[in-house]
Protein backbone atom coordinates (compact mmCIF):
# COMPACT_ATOMS: atom_id res chain seq x y z
CA UNK A 1 0.00 0.00 0.00
CA UNK A 2 1.09 3.39 -0.95
CA UNK A 3 2.55 5.75 2.13
CA UNK A 4 0.74 8.47 0.92
CA UNK A 5 -2.32 9.19 -0.47
CA UNK A 6 -2.11 10.07 -4.19
CA UNK A 7 -3.34 13.26 -5.39
CA UNK A 8 -4.88 11.63 -8.19
CA UNK A 9 -6.83 9.43 -6.32
CA UNK A 10 -10.39 11.10 -5.34
CA UNK A 11 -9.90 12.07 -8.98
CA UNK A 12 -9.71 8.75 -10.42
CA UNK A 13 -12.39 7.05 -8.46
CA UNK A 14 -14.97 9.87 -8.31
CA UNK A 15 -14.31 11.78 -10.92
CA UNK A 16 -13.37 9.53 -13.94
CA UNK A 17 -14.03 10.70 -17.48
CA UNK A 18 -13.40 7.48 -18.63
CA UNK A 19 -14.32 4.52 -16.83
CA UNK A 20 -13.57 1.03 -18.58
CA UNK A 21 -15.24 -2.59 -17.37
CA UNK A 22 -13.29 -5.11 -17.94
CA UNK A 23 -15.57 -8.55 -18.32
CA UNK A 24 -18.84 -6.47 -18.84
CA UNK A 25 -21.67 -8.18 -19.73
CA UNK A 26 -24.53 -7.54 -21.66
CA UNK A 27 -26.85 -8.77 -18.89
CA UNK A 28 -27.37 -5.72 -16.47
CA UNK A 29 -28.37 -7.75 -13.70
CA UNK A 30 -25.66 -10.08 -13.58
CA UNK A 31 -23.06 -8.73 -11.36
CA UNK A 32 -20.44 -7.88 -14.32
CA UNK A 33 -23.26 -6.44 -16.51
CA UNK A 34 -24.42 -3.59 -13.38
CA UNK A 35 -21.52 -1.46 -13.45
CA UNK A 36 -22.41 -0.19 -17.03
CA UNK A 37 -26.04 -0.60 -16.72
CA UNK A 38 -25.71 1.88 -13.12
CA UNK A 39 -23.91 4.13 -15.03
CA UNK A 40 -26.00 4.82 -18.08
CA UNK A 41 -28.74 4.77 -15.47
CA UNK A 42 -27.67 7.67 -13.32
CA UNK A 43 -26.34 9.63 -15.95
CA UNK A 44 -22.38 9.48 -16.15
CA UNK A 45 -21.12 11.76 -18.63
CA UNK A 46 -18.36 10.62 -19.10
CA UNK A 47 -17.21 7.76 -21.34
CA UNK A 48 -18.07 3.77 -20.71
CA UNK A 49 -15.78 1.33 -22.17
CA UNK A 50 -16.97 -2.49 -21.97
CA UNK A 51 -14.27 -5.12 -22.36
CA UNK A 52 -15.47 -8.34 -23.77
CA UNK A 53 -13.44 -10.29 -26.25
CA UNK A 54 -16.79 -12.13 -27.33
CA UNK A 55 -19.19 -9.32 -28.02
CA UNK A 56 -18.67 -6.51 -30.22
CA UNK A 57 -21.57 -4.77 -28.12
CA UNK A 58 -22.40 -4.75 -24.39
CA UNK A 59 -25.51 -3.09 -23.50
CA UNK A 60 -25.61 -0.66 -26.78
CA UNK A 61 -22.13 0.78 -26.21
CA UNK A 62 -19.37 -0.35 -28.47
CA UNK A 63 -17.39 -2.95 -27.07
CA UNK A 64 -13.60 -3.78 -27.23
CA UNK A 65 -11.23 -7.15 -26.84
CA UNK A 66 -9.27 -6.20 -24.18
CA UNK A 67 -8.23 -2.80 -22.43
CA UNK A 68 -5.55 -1.97 -24.86
CA UNK A 69 -7.13 -1.96 -27.89
CA UNK A 70 -9.20 0.72 -26.88
CA UNK A 71 -7.18 4.46 -27.57
CA UNK A 72 -9.57 7.20 -28.05
CA UNK A 73 -9.11 8.79 -24.57
CA UNK A 74 -7.02 7.87 -21.53
CA UNK A 75 -8.53 5.43 -19.09
CA UNK A 76 -9.51 7.40 -15.45
CA UNK A 77 -10.90 4.09 -13.97
CA UNK A 78 -11.31 0.47 -14.98
CA UNK A 79 -13.51 -2.06 -13.07
CA UNK A 80 -12.13 -5.45 -13.33
CA UNK A 81 -15.15 -8.06 -12.81
CA UNK A 82 -13.14 -11.27 -13.97
CA UNK A 83 -12.77 -14.67 -11.29
CA UNK A 84 -10.08 -13.86 -9.02
CA UNK A 85 -7.46 -16.18 -11.47
CA UNK A 86 -8.21 -14.03 -14.09
CA UNK A 87 -7.48 -10.51 -12.48
CA UNK A 88 -3.76 -10.38 -12.09
CA UNK A 89 -3.32 -10.70 -15.57
CA UNK A 90 -5.70 -7.80 -16.39
CA UNK A 91 -4.37 -5.48 -13.35
CA UNK A 92 -0.65 -5.98 -15.11
CA UNK A 93 -2.66 -4.90 -18.71
CA UNK A 94 -4.16 -1.58 -16.67
CA UNK A 95 -1.02 -0.69 -15.49
CA UNK A 96 0.70 -1.05 -18.89
CA UNK A 97 -2.30 1.22 -20.47
CA UNK A 98 -1.53 3.63 -18.07
CA UNK A 99 -4.93 3.40 -16.11
CA UNK A 100 -4.37 5.32 -12.47
CA UNK A 101 -7.17 3.23 -10.63
CA UNK A 102 -8.33 -0.57 -10.84
CA UNK A 103 -11.45 -1.87 -8.73
CA UNK A 104 -11.59 -5.29 -8.12
CA UNK A 105 -14.62 -6.87 -7.34
CA UNK A 106 -14.00 -10.33 -7.10
CA UNK A 107 -13.51 -12.40 -3.82
CA UNK A 108 -11.59 -15.68 -3.61
CA UNK A 109 -8.67 -13.27 -2.68
CA UNK A 110 -6.87 -13.62 1.50
CA UNK A 111 -10.09 -14.54 3.02
CA UNK A 112 -10.61 -17.46 1.73
CA UNK A 113 -9.17 -20.83 1.77
CA UNK A 114 -6.62 -22.33 -0.85
CA UNK A 115 -4.87 -19.91 -3.39
CA UNK A 116 -6.30 -16.89 -2.30
CA UNK A 117 -3.76 -15.52 -0.01
CA UNK A 118 -1.10 -15.97 -3.52
CA UNK A 119 -3.40 -14.05 -5.43
CA UNK A 120 -3.69 -11.23 -3.36
CA UNK A 121 0.36 -10.99 -2.67
CA UNK A 122 0.15 -11.19 -6.42
CA UNK A 123 -2.06 -8.17 -6.78
CA UNK A 124 0.07 -6.25 -4.24
CA UNK A 125 3.13 -7.06 -5.86
CA UNK A 126 2.10 -5.32 -9.04
CA UNK A 127 0.93 -2.85 -7.52
CA UNK A 128 4.26 -2.26 -5.92
CA UNK A 129 6.58 -2.79 -9.32
CA UNK A 130 3.70 -0.46 -11.57
CA UNK A 131 2.19 2.07 -9.37
CA UNK A 132 -1.35 1.16 -10.04
CA UNK A 133 -3.64 1.76 -7.50
CA UNK A 134 -6.05 -0.96 -6.36
CA UNK A 135 -9.67 -0.41 -4.81
CA UNK A 136 -10.52 -4.12 -3.30
CA UNK A 137 -10.17 -6.74 -3.87
CA UNK A 138 -13.79 -8.60 -2.37
CA UNK A 139 -15.36 -4.81 -2.11
CA UNK A 140 -18.21 -3.20 -4.32
CA UNK A 141 -16.59 0.15 -5.92
CA UNK A 142 -17.61 3.56 -5.03
CA UNK A 143 -20.56 5.85 -6.03
CA UNK A 144 -20.36 9.76 -6.07
CA UNK A 145 -23.62 11.12 -6.04
CA UNK A 146 -23.46 14.31 -7.77
CA UNK A 147 -22.13 12.88 -11.26
CA UNK A 148 -24.07 9.85 -11.53
CA UNK A 149 -20.15 7.85 -10.87
CA UNK A 150 -21.69 4.26 -10.37
CA UNK A 151 -18.59 1.71 -10.28
CA UNK A 152 -20.21 -0.66 -8.13
CA UNK A 153 -22.67 -3.75 -8.52
CA UNK A 154 -24.52 -3.25 -5.29
CA UNK A 155 -28.11 -3.81 -4.83
CA UNK A 156 -28.66 -0.61 -3.09
CA UNK A 157 -29.20 1.23 -6.61
CA UNK A 158 -31.61 -1.50 -7.98
CA UNK A 159 -35.31 -0.17 -8.82
CA UNK A 160 -36.22 3.43 -8.62
CA UNK A 161 -33.41 4.97 -6.32
CA UNK A 162 -32.90 8.71 -6.19
CA UNK A 163 -29.66 9.34 -5.18
CA UNK A 164 -29.21 12.81 -2.99
CA UNK A 165 -26.18 14.65 -2.88
CA UNK A 166 -24.71 16.31 0.53
CA UNK A 167 -21.57 16.63 2.77
CA UNK A 168 -21.53 13.26 4.04
CA UNK A 169 -18.96 11.07 2.57
CA UNK A 170 -19.38 7.14 3.71
CA UNK A 171 -15.80 4.85 3.78
CA UNK A 172 -16.64 0.99 4.67
CA UNK A 173 -14.27 -1.98 4.87
CA UNK A 174 -17.62 -4.31 4.33
CA UNK A 175 -19.72 -3.46 1.37
CA UNK A 176 -22.98 -4.78 3.16
CA UNK A 177 -22.74 -3.02 6.29
CA UNK A 178 -22.05 0.46 4.39
CA UNK A 179 -24.22 -0.03 1.23
CA UNK A 180 -27.12 -0.62 4.62
CA UNK A 181 -25.59 2.64 5.90
CA UNK A 182 -26.06 4.31 2.50
CA UNK A 183 -29.74 3.29 1.91
CA UNK A 184 -30.82 3.95 5.26
CA UNK A 185 -29.23 7.59 4.93
CA UNK A 186 -30.60 8.14 2.20
CA UNK A 187 -33.70 7.43 3.43
CA UNK A 188 -33.40 9.62 6.35
CA UNK A 189 -32.99 12.52 3.95
CA UNK A 190 -29.58 12.49 4.26
CA UNK A 191 -27.38 13.90 1.38
CA UNK A 192 -24.51 11.96 0.66
CA UNK A 193 -22.23 12.73 -1.58
CA UNK A 194 -19.59 9.78 -1.82
CA UNK A 195 -19.25 6.21 -0.98
CA UNK A 196 -16.40 4.09 -1.27
CA UNK A 197 -15.55 0.25 -0.16
CA UNK A 198 -12.07 -1.29 0.15
CA UNK A 199 -12.68 -4.48 0.90
CA UNK A 200 -9.44 -6.71 1.32
CA UNK A 201 -7.23 -3.84 1.02
CA UNK A 202 -4.97 -4.58 -0.92
CA UNK A 203 -3.41 -0.86 -1.62
CA UNK A 204 -6.14 1.35 -1.42
CA UNK A 205 -7.23 1.88 2.50
CA UNK A 206 -10.43 3.40 4.08
CA UNK A 207 -8.19 5.61 5.99
CA UNK A 208 -6.52 6.90 3.39
CA UNK A 209 -9.91 7.79 1.53
CA UNK A 210 -10.95 9.64 4.43
CA UNK A 211 -8.09 11.49 5.05
CA UNK A 212 -8.15 13.07 1.48
CA UNK A 213 -12.31 13.09 1.70
CA UNK A 214 -11.86 15.17 4.72
CA UNK A 215 -9.28 17.52 3.22
CA UNK A 216 -11.83 17.73 0.10
CA UNK A 217 -14.22 21.29 0.15
CA UNK A 218 -17.23 19.57 -0.15
CA UNK A 219 -17.43 17.10 2.47
CA UNK A 220 -17.94 17.93 5.93
CA UNK A 221 -18.65 14.43 7.88
CA UNK A 222 -16.67 11.49 7.09
CA UNK A 223 -18.65 8.03 8.46
CA UNK A 224 -16.36 4.97 8.53
CA UNK A 225 -16.47 1.04 9.54
CA UNK A 226 -13.30 -0.82 9.69
CA UNK A 227 -13.01 -4.09 10.63
CA UNK A 228 -8.95 -4.25 11.57
CA UNK A 229 -6.65 -1.60 10.70
CA UNK A 230 -3.83 -2.55 8.41
CA UNK A 231 -2.48 1.05 7.79
CA UNK A 232 -2.35 2.47 11.16
CA UNK A 233 0.00 5.30 9.68
CA UNK A 234 -3.20 6.43 7.36
CA UNK A 235 -5.88 6.74 10.58
CA UNK A 236 -3.77 8.95 12.76
CA UNK A 237 -3.52 11.03 9.56
CA UNK A 238 -7.41 11.18 8.87
CA UNK A 239 -7.57 11.66 12.87
CA UNK A 240 -5.65 14.45 12.49
CA UNK A 241 -7.05 15.54 9.26
CA UNK A 242 -10.06 15.88 10.68
CA UNK A 243 -9.50 17.56 13.97
CA UNK A 244 -7.21 20.42 11.51
CA UNK A 245 -10.32 20.91 9.67
CA UNK A 246 -12.64 20.93 12.43
CA UNK A 247 -14.59 17.86 10.65
CA UNK A 248 -16.58 15.38 12.14
CA UNK A 249 -14.89 11.87 11.84
CA UNK A 250 -17.41 9.18 12.68
CA UNK A 251 -16.05 5.50 12.83
CA UNK A 252 -17.95 1.94 13.73
CA UNK A 253 -14.59 -0.69 14.57
CA UNK A 254 -15.71 -4.30 14.97
CA UNK A 255 -13.77 -7.25 15.38
CA UNK A 256 -13.19 -6.20 19.40
CA UNK A 257 -13.77 -9.77 20.91
CA UNK A 258 -11.83 -13.12 19.94
CA UNK A 259 -14.57 -14.38 18.30
CA UNK A 260 -15.64 -11.12 16.17
CA UNK A 261 -11.95 -10.76 15.09
CA UNK A 262 -11.93 -14.16 13.77
CA UNK A 263 -15.27 -13.25 11.82
CA UNK A 264 -13.65 -10.60 10.47
CA UNK A 265 -10.85 -11.84 9.18
CA UNK A 266 -13.21 -14.53 7.16
CA UNK A 267 -14.97 -11.64 5.76
CA UNK A 268 -12.12 -9.30 4.30
CA UNK A 269 -9.06 -10.99 5.62
CA UNK A 270 -8.78 -7.69 8.19
CA UNK A 271 -5.59 -8.15 10.60
CA UNK A 272 -6.82 -7.88 14.24
CA UNK A 273 -5.58 -5.26 16.12
CA UNK A 274 -6.43 -4.82 20.62
CA UNK A 275 -9.32 -2.74 20.65
CA UNK A 276 -7.91 -1.28 23.90
CA UNK A 277 -5.24 0.70 22.18
CA UNK A 278 -7.48 1.75 19.05
CA UNK A 279 -10.39 3.03 21.68
CA UNK A 280 -7.92 5.25 23.14
CA UNK A 281 -6.18 6.60 19.98
CA UNK A 282 -9.74 7.31 18.73
CA UNK A 283 -10.30 9.35 21.57
CA UNK A 284 -6.81 11.27 21.55
CA UNK A 285 -7.48 11.92 18.06
CA UNK A 286 -11.05 13.61 18.82
CA UNK A 287 -12.95 10.54 16.12
CA UNK A 288 -16.41 9.92 17.22
CA UNK A 289 -16.90 6.07 17.73
CA UNK A 290 -20.51 4.60 17.26
CA UNK A 291 -21.71 1.42 18.14
CA UNK A 292 -23.65 0.55 15.46
CA UNK A 293 -25.81 1.79 11.99
CA UNK A 294 -28.41 3.35 13.83
CA UNK A 295 -26.11 5.32 15.87
CA UNK A 296 -24.44 6.18 13.21
CA UNK A 297 -27.20 7.75 10.96
CA UNK A 298 -28.13 9.44 14.52
CA UNK A 299 -24.97 11.17 14.92
CA UNK A 300 -24.58 12.02 10.89
CA UNK A 301 -28.06 13.56 11.21
CA UNK A 302 -27.32 16.07 13.87
CA UNK A 303 -23.52 16.48 12.34
CA UNK A 304 -24.32 17.07 8.77
CA UNK A 305 -26.63 20.36 9.66
CA UNK A 306 -23.74 21.88 9.87
CA UNK A 307 -24.26 24.01 13.52
CA UNK A 308 -22.15 23.98 16.12
CA UNK A 309 -23.30 24.65 20.38
CA UNK A 310 -21.42 27.05 22.32
CA UNK A 311 -21.80 25.14 25.15
CA UNK A 312 -23.39 22.41 26.74
CA UNK A 313 -26.70 24.17 27.89
CA UNK A 314 -29.95 22.71 26.49
CA UNK A 315 -33.63 24.11 26.30
CA UNK A 316 -35.79 21.28 26.65
CA UNK A 317 -39.64 22.21 25.08
CA UNK A 318 -41.85 19.11 25.61
CA UNK A 319 -45.31 18.28 25.72
CA UNK A 320 -44.75 15.41 27.64
CA UNK A 321 -43.40 15.98 30.95
CA UNK A 322 -42.11 12.56 31.45
CA UNK A 323 -40.73 12.30 27.94
CA UNK A 324 -39.08 15.96 28.98
CA UNK A 325 -37.55 14.35 32.59
CA UNK A 326 -36.13 11.29 30.42
CA UNK A 327 -34.28 13.39 27.70
CA UNK A 328 -32.77 15.81 31.09
CA UNK A 329 -32.12 12.57 32.90
CA UNK A 330 -30.21 11.32 29.50
CA UNK A 331 -28.63 14.82 28.84
CA UNK A 332 -26.95 15.34 32.12
CA UNK A 333 -25.75 11.44 32.42
CA UNK A 334 -24.18 12.54 29.29
CA UNK A 335 -22.13 15.67 30.68
CA UNK A 336 -24.90 18.37 29.09
CA UNK A 337 -26.87 21.03 31.59
CA UNK A 338 -30.61 21.59 31.50
CA UNK A 339 -30.68 24.49 33.70
CA UNK A 340 -33.51 26.47 35.35
CA UNK A 341 -33.91 29.63 33.51
CA UNK A 342 -33.79 32.60 35.38
CA UNK A 343 -37.38 34.72 36.74
CA UNK A 344 -37.48 37.20 33.82
CA UNK A 345 -37.82 34.67 31.37
CA UNK A 346 -39.28 31.88 33.03
CA UNK A 347 -42.23 34.55 33.46
CA UNK A 348 -42.31 35.05 29.74
CA UNK A 349 -43.15 31.42 28.92
CA UNK A 350 -45.60 31.07 32.01
CA UNK A 351 -47.27 34.27 29.91
CA UNK A 352 -47.86 31.44 27.17
CA UNK A 353 -48.01 27.59 28.77
CA UNK A 354 -51.43 26.86 30.94
CA UNK A 355 -51.18 26.72 34.44
CA UNK A 356 -50.70 22.62 35.12
CA UNK A 357 -47.68 23.21 32.47
CA UNK A 358 -44.42 24.45 33.58
CA UNK A 359 -42.22 27.41 32.75
CA UNK A 360 -39.03 26.17 34.41
CA UNK A 361 -36.63 23.84 31.87
CA UNK A 362 -37.55 21.66 30.51
CA UNK A 363 -40.57 23.83 29.58
CA UNK A 364 -43.68 21.36 29.88
CA UNK A 365 -46.12 22.99 27.54
CA UNK A 366 -48.26 20.14 27.43
CA UNK A 367 -50.78 18.48 25.07
CA UNK A 368 -53.06 22.10 25.18
CA UNK A 369 -50.82 23.25 21.78
CA UNK A 370 -52.59 20.83 19.58
CA UNK A 371 -55.97 23.16 19.90
CA UNK A 372 -53.76 26.07 20.41
CA UNK A 373 -50.75 26.46 18.57
CA UNK A 374 -49.55 29.71 19.47
CA UNK A 375 -48.53 27.90 22.54
CA UNK A 376 -45.77 26.25 20.43
CA UNK A 377 -44.81 29.37 18.63
CA UNK A 378 -44.77 31.83 20.86
CA UNK A 379 -42.44 29.51 23.88
CA UNK A 380 -40.05 28.65 20.98
CA UNK A 381 -39.68 31.83 20.16
CA UNK A 382 -38.91 32.45 23.63
CA UNK A 383 -36.31 29.59 23.37
CA UNK A 384 -34.79 31.18 20.30
CA UNK A 385 -33.68 34.66 22.01
CA UNK A 386 -32.61 32.90 25.52
CA UNK A 387 -29.08 34.00 25.58
CA UNK A 388 -28.30 31.02 27.78
CA UNK A 389 -29.43 28.33 25.59
CA UNK A 390 -27.13 26.68 23.42
CA UNK A 391 -29.48 24.05 21.83
CA UNK A 392 -32.98 24.01 21.40
CA UNK A 393 -35.15 20.18 21.41
CA UNK A 394 -38.50 19.83 21.51
CA UNK A 395 -40.56 16.99 22.34
CA UNK A 396 -43.59 15.75 21.12
CA UNK A 397 -45.88 12.54 19.90
CA UNK A 398 -48.06 11.23 17.71
CA UNK A 399 -50.55 14.19 16.86
CA UNK A 400 -51.02 13.35 13.07
CA UNK A 401 -53.85 15.57 12.57
CA UNK A 402 -52.44 18.67 13.71
CA UNK A 403 -49.18 18.11 12.52
CA UNK A 404 -48.71 20.05 9.24
CA UNK A 405 -48.71 23.03 11.37
CA UNK A 406 -46.63 21.81 13.96
CA UNK A 407 -44.20 21.08 11.65
CA UNK A 408 -44.53 24.45 9.57
CA UNK A 409 -44.18 25.94 12.59
CA UNK A 410 -40.92 23.93 13.47
CA UNK A 411 -39.36 24.10 10.23
CA UNK A 412 -39.53 28.21 10.64
CA UNK A 413 -38.17 27.98 14.04
CA UNK A 414 -35.24 26.43 12.95
CA UNK A 415 -34.36 28.69 10.16
CA UNK A 416 -34.47 32.05 12.02
CA UNK A 417 -31.71 30.25 14.24
CA UNK A 418 -28.15 29.65 13.76
CA UNK A 419 -28.18 27.39 16.85
CA UNK A 420 -28.54 23.50 17.06
CA UNK A 421 -31.77 22.58 16.72
CA UNK A 422 -33.35 18.83 17.05
CA UNK A 423 -36.84 17.04 17.20
CA UNK A 424 -37.89 13.73 19.04
CA UNK A 425 -41.31 12.92 17.68
CA UNK A 426 -42.50 9.86 18.91
CA UNK A 427 -45.51 7.59 17.72
CA UNK A 428 -47.97 8.81 15.14
CA UNK A 429 -47.91 7.57 11.23
CA UNK A 430 -44.06 8.72 10.89
CA UNK A 431 -45.39 11.47 8.05
CA UNK A 432 -44.55 14.19 10.27
CA UNK A 433 -40.82 12.91 10.89
CA UNK A 434 -40.31 12.61 6.66
CA UNK A 435 -41.64 16.21 6.69
CA UNK A 436 -39.21 17.15 8.93
CA UNK A 437 -36.31 15.63 7.61
CA UNK A 438 -37.54 17.04 4.19
CA UNK A 439 -36.83 20.27 5.32
CA UNK A 440 -33.33 19.73 6.93
CA UNK A 441 -34.60 19.61 10.84
CA UNK A 442 -33.01 16.43 12.41
CA UNK A 443 -35.70 14.68 14.00
CA UNK A 444 -35.38 11.31 15.97
CA UNK A 445 -38.44 8.63 17.58
CA UNK A 446 -37.09 8.34 20.78
CA UNK A 447 -35.32 10.51 23.07
CA UNK A 448 -32.51 8.44 23.59
CA UNK A 449 -31.58 8.31 20.55
CA UNK A 450 -31.57 12.27 20.67
CA UNK A 451 -29.29 12.25 23.76
CA UNK A 452 -26.87 10.30 21.96
CA UNK A 453 -26.54 12.30 18.96
CA UNK A 454 -26.27 14.86 21.37
CA UNK A 455 -23.22 13.85 23.27
CA UNK A 456 -21.37 12.69 19.82
CA UNK A 457 -22.03 16.56 18.43
CA UNK A 458 -20.86 17.98 22.17
CA UNK A 459 -17.63 15.87 21.95
CA UNK A 460 -16.80 17.19 18.73
CA UNK A 461 -17.96 21.15 19.23
CA UNK A 462 -16.87 21.41 22.63
CA UNK A 463 -13.46 19.30 22.45
CA UNK A 464 -10.35 22.05 22.92
CA UNK A 465 -8.30 21.68 20.47
CA UNK A 466 -4.67 19.44 21.57
CA UNK A 467 -1.68 21.36 22.64
CA UNK A 468 1.28 20.82 20.48
CA UNK A 469 3.83 18.97 22.52
CA UNK A 470 6.90 18.51 20.21
CA UNK A 471 8.86 15.69 20.65
CA UNK A 472 12.48 15.74 22.48
CA UNK A 473 15.80 14.15 21.90
CA UNK A 474 16.32 11.98 24.93
CA UNK A 475 20.14 11.67 24.91
CA UNK A 476 20.69 8.20 25.02
CA UNK A 477 18.62 8.14 28.08
CA UNK A 478 15.84 5.75 29.37
CA UNK A 479 12.30 6.16 30.16
CA UNK A 480 13.23 5.64 33.62
CA UNK A 481 15.89 8.43 33.79
CA UNK A 482 14.30 10.70 32.47
CA UNK A 483 10.76 10.03 34.86
CA UNK A 484 13.56 10.75 37.95
CA UNK A 485 14.94 13.82 36.50
CA UNK A 486 11.74 15.72 35.46
CA UNK A 487 10.01 14.26 38.93
CA UNK A 488 13.36 16.07 41.24
CA UNK A 489 12.90 19.20 38.53
CA UNK A 490 8.91 19.50 39.78
CA UNK A 491 8.72 18.03 43.39
CA UNK A 492 5.81 15.47 44.07
CA UNK A 493 2.25 16.39 43.20
CA UNK A 494 0.61 13.18 44.52
CA UNK A 495 -1.84 11.86 42.14
CA UNK A 496 -0.57 7.56 43.07
CA UNK A 497 2.16 6.16 41.48
CA UNK A 498 1.00 4.69 38.05
CA UNK A 499 3.68 2.19 35.96
CA UNK A 500 4.12 3.95 32.83
CA UNK A 501 5.46 2.41 29.78
CA UNK A 502 6.95 3.59 26.36
CA UNK A 503 7.07 1.19 23.46
CA UNK A 504 6.08 0.30 19.86
CA UNK A 505 2.47 -0.23 19.49
CA UNK A 506 0.31 -0.98 16.14
CA UNK A 507 0.36 3.13 15.95
CA UNK A 508 4.29 3.70 16.22
CA UNK A 509 6.09 5.02 19.23
CA UNK A 510 3.36 4.87 22.37
CA UNK A 511 2.49 5.59 26.26
CA UNK A 512 0.70 3.26 28.34
CA UNK A 513 -0.37 2.98 31.87
CA UNK A 514 -0.89 -0.09 33.78
CA UNK A 515 -4.59 0.23 35.55
CA UNK A 516 -4.57 0.72 39.49
CA UNK A 517 -6.32 -2.05 41.31
CA UNK A 518 -8.76 -3.06 41.69
CA UNK A 519 -10.44 -0.04 39.20
CA UNK A 520 -9.71 1.25 36.09
CA UNK A 521 -8.07 -0.46 32.99
CA UNK A 522 -4.90 -0.22 30.50
CA UNK A 523 -4.97 2.96 28.80
CA UNK A 524 -2.84 4.24 25.79
CA UNK A 525 -2.04 6.89 23.83
CA UNK A 526 0.53 7.91 20.82
CA UNK A 527 3.37 9.40 21.48
CA UNK A 528 4.01 12.54 22.81
CA UNK A 529 0.11 12.53 24.29
CA UNK A 530 -0.88 16.38 25.43
CA UNK A 531 -1.83 17.07 28.97
CA UNK A 532 -5.57 16.63 28.60
CA UNK A 533 -4.97 13.12 26.87
CA UNK A 534 -3.07 12.84 29.59
CA UNK A 535 -5.52 13.60 32.50
CA UNK A 536 -8.09 11.14 30.46
CA UNK A 537 -5.82 8.33 30.31
CA UNK A 538 -4.80 9.11 33.98
CA UNK A 539 -8.25 8.60 35.04
CA UNK A 540 -9.00 5.57 33.23
CA UNK A 541 -6.35 3.94 34.62
CA UNK A 542 -7.84 4.54 38.47
CA UNK A 543 -5.99 7.13 38.94
CA UNK A 544 -6.01 10.74 40.30
CA UNK A 545 -5.37 13.26 37.57
CA UNK A 546 -3.84 16.92 39.45
CA UNK A 547 -2.60 18.86 36.29
CA UNK A 548 1.16 18.48 37.37
CA UNK A 549 0.88 14.66 37.17
CA UNK A 550 -0.87 14.85 33.80
CA UNK A 551 1.86 17.69 32.78
CA UNK A 552 4.76 15.47 33.46
CA UNK A 553 3.62 12.35 31.98
CA UNK A 554 3.11 14.18 28.83
CA UNK A 555 6.19 16.23 29.07
CA UNK A 556 7.65 12.35 29.72
CA UNK A 557 5.72 11.04 26.65
CA UNK A 558 7.61 13.67 24.41
CA UNK A 559 10.80 11.96 24.82
CA UNK A 560 9.30 8.78 23.95
CA UNK A 561 8.52 9.79 20.13
CA UNK A 562 9.97 9.04 17.10
CA UNK A 563 12.06 5.62 16.04
CA UNK A 564 14.86 7.06 18.84
CA UNK A 565 12.60 7.64 21.82
CA UNK A 566 13.35 6.42 24.81
CA UNK A 567 11.96 2.79 25.70
CA UNK A 568 11.21 0.86 28.92
CA UNK A 569 8.89 1.41 32.44
CA UNK A 570 9.08 3.68 34.85
CA UNK A 571 6.59 3.86 38.37
CA UNK A 572 5.73 6.99 38.48
CA UNK A 573 6.18 8.65 42.26
CA UNK A 574 9.75 7.00 43.25
CA UNK A 575 11.91 9.10 45.06
CA UNK A 576 14.26 10.59 42.38
CA UNK A 577 17.38 8.49 44.11
CA UNK A 578 15.14 5.56 43.76
CA UNK A 579 12.38 3.38 45.03
CA UNK A 580 10.62 0.31 44.04
CA UNK A 581 12.60 -1.34 40.47
CA UNK A 582 10.42 -1.71 37.89
CA UNK A 583 11.28 -4.03 34.72
CA UNK A 584 13.08 -1.74 32.65
CA UNK A 585 12.06 -3.89 29.77
CA UNK A 586 9.50 -1.73 27.19
CA UNK A 587 6.57 -3.68 26.76
CA UNK A 588 5.95 -4.24 23.26
CA UNK A 589 2.07 -4.43 21.98
CA UNK A 590 0.44 -4.88 18.71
Amino acid sequence: MSDQPGPGLLRSLFQPRTVAVIGASDDPAKLSGRPVDYLQRFGFAGRIVPVNARREEVQGLRAFPGIAAYRETPVDLAIIALPAPAVAAELRACARAGVPLAVVFASGFAEAAGEGARLQRELREICAETGIRLLGPNCLGGIATAGGVVPTFTSALDGDVRLTPGPVAIVSQSGAFGTFLFSAAQAAGMGIGYFANTGNEVDVTAPELMCELLESDDVGVVLGYLEGISDPAALLRAGRAAARARKPLVLVKVGVTEEGARAAAAHTGARPVEDGPVDDVLDQLGVVRAGGLEEMIDIAGLLAAGRRPAGDRLAVLTMSGGAGVLLTDGAIAAGMSVPAWSPRWRDRVAEVVPPYGSARNPLDITGSFLKSPEILERVLDVALEHPDTDVITVLLGNADRESDRVVETLTAAYARTSKPMLVVWTGGSGRPRELLARAGVPVYTDPARAVRALSALMRHALRPAPERVPARDPGGRGIADLARELEAADGADGGGRPIVTAHDGAFGPMISIDPAAPVGRRTHGTAPVDPAHARRMLARAGFDAPPGRAGLLSRLSAFAAGPGGARGRVRLGDAPAGGEPVDPQPRVEG
